[in-house]
């Protein structure tokens, strides 16, 4: 007598019993005894009376020949699992509880496998209806546990892992819909838009050929996303630089995505980003505005300049310019909510005939539009580089925001760290947890491991882990934990192997950079760039010089008469630019892909009496400019 060995009872897959770890005696894998062992595990109180045993599996035998049945598999299964681990009480047969390991009681385990996969008991009806309900009850589960983990591996952008848990709730169930869904936000958002397109063409395939279903309309909007580029563009190919990886702060982007996700079900979210240049604000704007995208929202972004900030409904024109003024739904706002936004907004609305711009409430004017396009598709208001926003747009849109609980929509902000807070953006922040739900999130620098990631996705050409380590390291000593000079550097040594010998030296040496640039940026960040500008061909190289000149915004008409281009050959040119990433186009404006850029290459590419020759062009140009203007 004494306490029974250890039973392991799995029910996921074929059924399994382990007795301390091994293989059990025969008799305990006969098929009705299995089964006993299996339904007792699983029933009330581990117990179930003898009258139910007989009835569930014996029912072809008489009373007494199947109670003598019922008695010889208890007996076997004593001899082989110990005599107290199954107990007869009068009627009772109980399973004792003590070192009973089943895996389907385990609540922390997701089922990936059919329960009691290709078991069955013949002669025994009513068991074998047992076990396909219970098939059914776990395959359920287990469905909504493996798309629960995957939809919280979304959030944290943990692609792969969330394809794999669609993949295999897939496999439990060919025909759901919300398990491709997953597979395919997971893979466009992921950068691999066809692959996405893949599974969505398998599974319509399979529906139709195996089981003779439509695939559902929701589905199919989709996929019609999908190939619009709505969740991000395809995985970069040659001669293209892949965006920064989403690395480190895995607390913040949790938080940061599952917001997103709550504003489209919940009600007016505000999202205020901040921290010091070049910290990734508006790589997890853009990634903010990715997934909205992709789930069916309408997106509206403005990025002010600094000249923007005095310029009351500044930001407000750039979003109606740039998203809201196009948005489905804008048509049903009141016409003098449209009037008073064509007042704000002038020459923007043009897509709706003879509209006469007049003075009014602009807020009530705005909330009016708002609500209106948010009640036909989720609205995300996007405002980057928001230190430089204007206080009357910030404030309409706070105002705009408590007046319509209820409606999907998101204020995501960004700004750069500064010691003269804006106001605008300062009054939104006070009224999150007040009065507007959201979160103010503060971005800090990345850790070493985080570095180290971005080492191992970004430098292929690193041989083994001591290269890897000592990358690492200068990269840290460089970039400061910064995304944007540690990407950047990155990138530039993907490019240009000459200067990897000299990144790889540790400790780095000491340099003190000449004082037009930014004295934070770092001697090898400046090198990478140096030896990037000079790979391009001389007109394309030429093009950016000008550029650089004139400052971060790109001036096209005054670019193409210094350089004496057509505009179509500019073009090419700028769009040779944008492809290297030293350019890109915010919806209005071309500007330097890198903040530190145009003073890299006014310093670097070209002579002082050279620069000062451009100079005096764009002031003739801009002079010429103004005189002609009525």
């Amino acid at each position: 007598m004494g306490d029974p060995p250890r039973l392991e009872l799995k029910c996921f897959g074929p059924p399994t019993v382990a007795v301390d770890g091994a293989p059990p005696p025969p008799d305990v894998l006969w098929r009705k005894n299995l089964a006993l062992l299996v339904y007792l595990s699983l029933s009330p109180g581990r117990t179930r009376s003898r009258e139910h045993l007989v009835g569930l599996l014996w029912p072809e035998k008489d009373e007494h020949l199947a109670r003598h049945s019922l008695n010889e598999a208890v007996r076997r299964l004593r001899l082989a699992l110990g005599h107290d681990r199954l107990r007869v009480d009068g009627d009772a047969v109980t399973l004792a509880d003590h070192d009973l390991h089943v895996d389907a009681l385990d609540g922390a385990s997701i089922p990936v496998q059919p329960f009691c996969e290709g078991f069955s008991v013949p002669d025994a009806a009513a068991f074998d209806r047992w076990l396909e309900s219970e098939r059914g009850r776990y395959g359920a589960w287990g469905i909504t546990a493996l798309l629960a983990a995957g939809e919280a591996a979304l959030t944290a952008s943990a692609f792969a892992d969330a394809r794999d848990r669609a993949l295999t709730a897939l496999e439990l169930d060919p025909t759901n819909e919300q398990a491709v869904r997953l597979r395919m936000r997971a893979a466009a958002l992921d950068g691999d838009s066809s692959g996405a397109l893949r599974a969505y063409q398998e599974f319509v395939r399979r529906l139709r050929e195996d089981f003779d279903l439509p695939v559902g309309a929701e589905l199919r909007a989709l996929a019609d996303r999908v190939r619009r580029g709505e969740g991000g563009g395809e995985r970069p190919g040659a001669g293209r630089e892949a965006d920064s990886p989403l690395v480190g702060r895995d607390r913040v982007h949790t938080t940061l995505f599952r917001e997103v996700t709550a504003a489209r079900t919940d009600g007016p979210r505000v999202i205020v980003i901040e921290g010091p240049l070049g910290a990734g604000k508006s790589r997890l704007l853009d990634e903010c505005q990715r997934r909205w995208r992709l789930e069916g929202g309408t997106c509206a972004l403005a990025r002010p300049l600094e000249t923007d900030r005095a310029l009351p409904w500044a930001v407000l024109r750039q979003l109606v310019r740039e998203g809201l003024g196009s948005a489905p739904g804008l048509r049903a706002a009141a016409p003098a909510a449209l009037r008073m936004l064509a007042h704000v907004a002038p020459g923007l609305l043009t897509d709706i005939p003879d509209l006469v711009a007049t003075e009014g409430d602009a807020v009530a004017a705005l909330r009016d539009v708002i609500g209106a396009v948010a009640g036909e598709q989720p609205l995300c208001l996007a405002v980057d580089d928001a230190q430089w926003a204007d206080d009357a747009s910030l404030d309409a849109i706070r105002e705009t925001l408590t007046s319509l609980p209820g409606v999907p929509l998101l204020l995501l902000v960004a700004e750069i760290e500064r010691q003269e807070e804006n106001p605008g953006t300062r009054r939104l922040r006070a009224t999150i947890h007040r009065q507007l739900r959201g979160a103010t999130m503060a971005l800090e620098p990345l850790s070493d491991a985080d570095v180290r990631l971005l080492v191992e996705q970004a430098a292929p050409w690193c041989e083994g882990p001591e290269q890897r380590d000592r990358l690492t390291r200068r990269v840290v000593s460089e970039s400061s934990g910064s995304p944007l000079f540690a990407v950047t550097l990155l990138h530039g040594l993907a490019q240009v192997a000459e200067l990897r010998d000299d990144a790889m030296v540790w400790p780095p040496p000491s340099v003190t950079l000449s004082a037009p640039l930014p004295p934070e940026v770092p001697r090898l960040v400046r090198d990478v760039i140096v030896a990037r500008v000079a790979t391009l061909d001389p007109r394309t190289r030429r093009i950016l010089v000008i550029a650089a000149v004139g400052g971060p915004v790109l001036d096209a008409p005054v670019i193409a008469e210094i350089a004496e281009l057509s505009a179509g050959e500019l073009d090419q040119e700028l769009f040779a630019l944008e492809r290297g990433r030293f350019i890109q186009f915010d919806g209005e404006h071309y500007r330097m892909a890198i903040p530190f850029l145009a003073a890299i290459v006014r310093e670097t590419a070209i002579t002082p009496s050279q620069r000062h020759r451009i100079e005096r062009q764009y002031q003739e140009r801009r002079q010429r400019g103004r005189q002609t203007t009525p």
